[in-house]
């Protein structure tokens, strides 16, 4: 439930949600990933002592505790628990209760014990330690606003978890595949491996050397830098002496069988994964270039006829965003790698249609083929709705694009035929300091810790909200190089439509704007999705300053 088809890294989706529309490196930000881990119940307002007039009880206290135990899933073999001292990656970890915070010690077995909590709701805050590569940027302020006691959190990944990082540039898989269909304008390939936990996009140049050309029937000597993603940190490296797989899938590019050019969906992709070879190789050395050999083999071809109702995703995007520049629709059959229950892990694409568009996109029902050669996982069809819109700097006029979206998934053996329809909707209302926020309003003076508030979604009923930051202002180095876009400042977890930004996060003379998540799929309190149906909408607030 983690990445999705290689497009991008964990630090991506932390650093940039916009970029999200790609699909989700995660269902939620990495940070998040423990915030909705140890996300509890709902947050209420603490009652008061009872007691005699002119007496004052002192309120009961109790411990909270965090559990510091992950499980992996190792490919065809038993779960492997690891326990890891929470404080060995973060610069802060602590309890709020009012104005009162109160710090936890690891009990070297498997909790983080914050000890006499008085009952009621509290924020536990953490921060990521710095970056090495940027030493004077904090990291993004993770909060989550609970009331439950114990924070178990049942996370579980998919693969073994001792994989070695390459910290090299020059890493690079050398591929040579034989018994190739022959390939084809626009197809390109992905490289997956379960159990080393890596996913990357791969598409030839078009140049002699690098890839293969239009009509080859083979992949020879072509080298593909090392450059991955993966749930583990950057770049892990593939052993197959410790149990690793390695795929090379091959995705056919074609188009729907539509007629008219003046249909919305004329012009959509289609990507339909019909081969791959499990390659050989030994382990891979840091540094090094590493050969890997296999055969494609062909993939038995499956279909899904999908009846998108493109338009209900696309109304729910509207009261957020009501004039995108650019929208976008995408149906996909993703694997994901968990079967009874999602884990985090790496979902690689078996078969995918998308469309981007500057007109309003229509209904329909797409015939949707793709193939899965993989063998463990859960299909999935995810469907994702997007709109871009422009965001300017208010001082500086630079000009990006960032997004809203919908998406909802459900696994393929649970489709029954019934037209796919957003499971959630996106929030309403939004205000910051007590105004409205639209996109294209800038609101000043709003305070350095502003309430930041919204109505419910319409559609549906959310498990979570989740409230992240960014600031406009680019993370420059030395010689004006943009080291860093759009970082985030905040991410904070609740079930309530409320939040107050903590104090030290927005900096006086800075523009901030923010984007509220409503899901559902994953319950507070549980480090792992209860369900393999899930969906999600993203709202966007306008430019506001302290």
């Amino acid at each position: 439930m983690v990445f999705f088809g290689g497009m991008w890294s964990i630090e991506q989706m932390v650093q940039d949600t916009e970029r999200a529309y790609s699909w989700p490196a995660e269902r939620v930000a990495p940070a998040l990933v423990l915030a909705l881990a140890l996300a509890g119940g709902c947050t209420g307002v603490d009652g008061e002592s009872g007691g005699s007039e002119g007496t004052t009880e002192e309120p009961m206290t109790t411990p909270v505790r965090m559990s510091s135990l992950t499980d992996y899933q190792p490919l065809n073999a038993a779960v492997i628990t690891v326990n890891e001292d929470p404080m060995e990656e973060l610069d802060l970890l602590s309890v709020r209760h009012g104005d009162e915070a109160f710090t936890g010690e690891y009990d070297g077995k498997a909790w983080m014990v914050f000890e006499a909590i008085p009952e009621g709701s509290f924020e536990l805050h953490w921060r990521r330690s710095p970056d090495p590569e940027l030493p004077d940027v904090d990291e993004s302020l993770v909060v989550l606003a609970t009331d439950q006691r114990e924070l178990y959190t049942d996370r579980v990944y998919s693969g073994r978890p001792d994989v070695e990082l390459a910290t090299n540039a020059d890493t690079e898989l050398l591929l040579d595949v034989e018994s190739m269909s022959s390939f084809g304008d626009f197809d390109r390939f992905e490289v997956y491996s379960y159990n080393a936990d890596v996913i990357a996009g791969l598409t030839p140049s078009g140049e002699p050397g690098d890839g293969p050309l239009w009509g080859d029937t083979a992949i020879t000597q072509w080298a593909v830098p090392w450059q991955v993603s993966s749930t583990r940190g950057p770049n892990p490296l593939v052993d197959p002496g410790l149990g690793d797989d390695l795929w090379l899938s091959h995705l056919r590019s074609s188009y729907l069988d539509i007629d008219s050019p003046a249909d919305p969906w004329y012009f959509a992709e289609v990507y339909t994964l019909i081969e791959a070879a499990p390659l050989g190789l030994p382990p891979m050395v840091d540094g090094a270039t590493t050969g890997a050999s296999g055969i494609f083999a062909t993939t038995p071809p499956k279909s899904i006829s999908a009846d998108l109702r493109t338009t209900e995703f696309l109304a729910e995007l509207g009261p957020s965003v009501a004039n995108p520049e650019i929208m976008e629709c995408s149906l996909r059959v993703l694997l994901e790698p968990g079967v009874e229950l999602p884990v985090y892990g790496l979902l690689p694409t078996l078969g995918e249609v998308t469309n981007v568009s500057t007109t309003a996109l229509t209904d329909r029902v797409i015939e949707l083929e793709y193939g899965n050669p993989f063998p463990v996982g859960t299909e999935t069809l995810y469907v994702r709705c997007v709109y871009w819109y422009p965001l300017v700097h208010p001082i500086e006029g630079d000009t990006d694009n960032t997004v809203v979206y919908v998406d909802a998934g459900w696994p393929v053996e649970e489709l029954d035929g019934a037209p796919l329809r957003p499971l959630l909707g996106s929030v309403r209302e939004v205000m910051v300091g007590g105004l409205p926020a639209p996109v294209d309003a800038i609101r000043t003076g709003v305070g350095a810790t502003p309430t930041l508030s919204f109505e419910a979604p319409p559609l549906g009923v959310a498990d979570l909200y989740s409230v992240r930051i960014f600031t406009v202002d680019n993370t420059l180095g030395d010689d004006a190089s943009v080291l860093q876009k759009r970082r985030q400042v905040l991410s904070f977890a609740t079930t309530t439509t409320s939040i107050t930004v903590p104090e030290g996060v927005l900096e006086p003379g800075s523009y901030y704007y923010a984007q509220i998540t409503a899901s559902v799929g994953q319950m507070p309190g549980s480090g792992r999705p209860y369900t393999h149906t899930s969906g999600r909408a993203v709202a966007t607030t306008g430019l506001f300053t302290p």
